[in-house]
């Protein structure tokens, strides 16, 4: 059977808050070319509507544009009733949010066909999919060529779902091929590791996923209904506590104007951030290491070893290169956690100024929000520990954690997952031999059964390939790290797609002998 044409290939990753797809793959796997929000509108005459094609992202994909581009200048710290002449001086041009705002404009009785990656609504989703489609495509009533789909969805779709999705884009779309691809697995392909455990932190909620030797441990997995919506009403309640203050006035903001999509626009910008805890920098590796201070009196031969696995090599090899040259400490500007308030523009409103609740956005993230529900590293150290593997394959999971999900997209979450999980459940120092002899449960405060519960190290999968250039932090592309679920559906395809058997995907032929149903036979 002949293979399909790179350039032929689509690509599409589903999602509670937006699609995510490209048409065409490139030599160098690249960012989605379109991201759309996953909700349909009905007009009075029951027709469906859709967002306007202005409103998506569709010029220049993945080139970075000066709306979405952050700020480089900082605003110092500033209030009506306390602001002084050096921090009117250092006030530069607010900070700009990456929230776009057009797409939680509501569409007339909106229906949200995904909710909490789990589809509620089919008739609606096959509507957006088929506008979605015909987004992708210049002329989709054009019949001379036809292309393959690969579509990437969470583990938790049924059979029946599954099923559905192979009819719509057999019959509805023509397709000549068709695969299906699961998010979790995709994250670790594009790191290019077998096992590890993904989590997705997602819309409405996060999941968690164990991966050994390339097999989902679908017994193990876990979902939380924390997601980045949560985070975004929580920010909520502390700026209606502590109002912020319009920059042009100096009147503060009403609690009426500080709605979900305010918070949202302060959460998608580079003012949010996630500071860690004094207890957990005390257990902290990395910023011993990266202060400057630390390393000469402690240790004059730095440990590479540490520095790689902390994640922060970037910042390490920056820091290093701005001491080589001589640059002072003084003439950079203030980081963020230094800095007491923010302006940022907020749109309808204008430039508001934000205080330091926009470090405590994942509050009821790391910790426990309710007693009807765990905190994240508590599901994070539950899952691996009672259901994931036996204690010989633990190990596996602990040092291959990957967290994916543009819920996650703040600065600092994943590091500070990191640390949290390092100082409740890792063992260091005198404690280790104690608790591996006793058989204690130095946190549930309980006697376990040996070998003792908890890794000796917890560490971030990180590395990204070097093959992919445009997925880079520094290739002035609009990629993701948290949408590597995406490149990994990529990589699926490409290869599923130039075989030259189908023994990864469902043709034409196969599908109209046995049905929906040969989608199982390919997984």
């Amino acid at each position: 059977m002949p293979s399909f044409r790179d350039d032929h290939i689509i690509v599409i990753q589903t999602g509670s808050l937006y699609h995510r797809a490209t048409f065409g793959l490139a030599e160098s796997l690249e960012p989605p070319t379109i991201r759309v929000r996953t909700r349909v509108g009905k007009n009075d005459n029951g027709e469906y509507v859709f967002t306007n094609k202005e409103d998506i992202n569709m010029e220049d994909p993945n080139v970075k544009t000066d709306e979405t581009k952050v700020e480089t200048s900082e605003s110092t710290s500033e209030q009506p009733s306390n602001s002084n002449v050096t921090e009117e001086k250092n006030m530069g041009s607010s900070f700009h949010s990456e929230c776009k705002v057009d797409d939680f404009t509501p569409l007339p009785n909106e229906i949200q066909p995904i909710q909490r990656g789990r589809v509620v609504d089919w008739e609606a989703l096959k509507a957006f999919w088929k506008h979605l489609y015909s987004l992708l495509l210049k002329d989709p009533n054009d019949t001379t060529f036809r292309y393959p789909v690969c579509l990437v969805i969470p583990t938790y779709w049924s059979l029946y779902d599954r099923e559905l999705a192979t009819q719509f884009f057999f019959e509805e779309c023509q397709v000549p091929g068709f695969t299906i691809a699961y998010e979790p697995l995709m994250g670790l392909y594009a790191i290019g590791i077998l096992h590890g455990l993904v989590i997705d932190i997602g819309y409405e909620k996060t999941d968690i996923t164990p991966i050994l030797d390339g097999q989902i441990i679908f017994t193990a997995t876990q979902q939380l209904p924390l997601g980045g919506r949560y985070m975004t009403q929580h920010l909520q309640n502390l700026l209606r506590e502590s109002l912020p203050t319009l920059k042009s006035s100096g009147q503060y903001v009403s609690k009426e104007d500080i709605t979900e999509l305010f918070a949202e626009q302060v959460k998608c910008s580079e003012i949010a951030q996630v500071v860690r805890d004094e207890q957990d920098t005390a257990k902290d590796p990395v910023k011993a290491l990266t202060s400057t201070n630390n390393v000469e009196e402690e240790d004059p031969a730095e440990d590479i070893g540490k520095i790689i696995a902390s994640g922060q090599t970037r910042a390490y090899l920056a820091q290093k290169e701005r001491e080589k040259n001589g640059e002072s400490e003084k003439d950079e500007k203030p980081d963020n956690t230094d800095v007491e308030f923010q302006t940022i523009a907020i749109e309808p409103l204008g430039d508001c100024i934000v205080g330091r609740e926009r470090f405590k956005i994942c509050e009821p993230i790391f910790h426990r929000p309710s007693n009807e529900t765990v905190s994240l590293p508590e599901a994070i150290y539950i899952t691996i520990k009672n259901y994931a593997a036996n204690y010989k394959r633990r190990n596996d999971l602990w040092e291959n954690i990957i967290v994916l999900g543009c819920g996650s997209r703040i600065r600092g979450f994943r590091e500070c997952l990191i640390q949290q999980l390092q100082f409740k459940y890792q063992l260091s120092g005198s404690l280790e031999p104690y608790y591996a002899a006793q058989g204690t449960d130095s946190i549930l405060g309980m006697t376990t059964m040996p070998p003792t519960p908890y890794p000796a190290l917890i560490n971030p999968c990180k590395i990204l390939p070097d093959y992919f250039p445009s997925w880079k932090p520094d290739a002035g592309t609009n990629a993701m790290f948290e949408e590597l679920a995406f490149l990994g559906g990529s990589i699926v395809a490409k290869t599923s797609f130039n075989e030259s058997v189908s023994s990864h995907y469902v043709t034409l032929e196969e599908y109209a002998q046995h049905g929906p149903t040969a989608i199982h036979t390919k997984q």
